[in-house]
């Protein structure tokens, strides 16, 4: 699609835009994982797009897909290195973020002292 078919198309643009953002937001996750040595990327979404962008980039600690939806928590299941959890909704609190930290506690993929790094796609992620 030529530059002046898009721009024409407010909605093409915008949607082109966003997709560019979600993969920046993936990759700088993955990207910091690394440099920090985190042991789990917490990814805050609604759908599976961004646990399949984080996967994309092939992060070497696991990642804890937090989502309100069933369907998205159980084909996160089936990319690499994916775990998941089904909150009642994703409104930030620190209710909820401690909710996540105590589960993936739990479930023996951090204990205290770890890194974690967090990531909320929040448009279309």
């Amino acid at each position: 699609m030529r530059i002046a078919e898009m721009l024409a198309s407010n909605q093409a643009l915008t949607l082109e835009m966003l997709i560019t953002v979600d993969e920046t937001l993936a990759h700088c996750a993955v990207r910091s994982s690394f440099d920090m040595k985190a042991s789990l990327i917490l990814a805050f979404t609604h759908s599976s797009r961004t646990a399949q962008i984080l996967v994309k980039h092939k992060p070497r600690c696991p990642i804890l897909v937090v989502t309100p939806n069933s369907w998205v928590a159980n084909s996160t299941l089936l990319l690499r290195g994916t775990f998941s959890m089904i909150v009642g909704s994703l409104i930030s609190s620190g209710t909820l973020l401690q909710k996540v930290i105590h589960e993936a506690n739990l479930r023996k993929l951090v204990k205290r002292g770890d890194k974690i790094v967090f990531i909320s796609c929040t448009n279309g992620g």
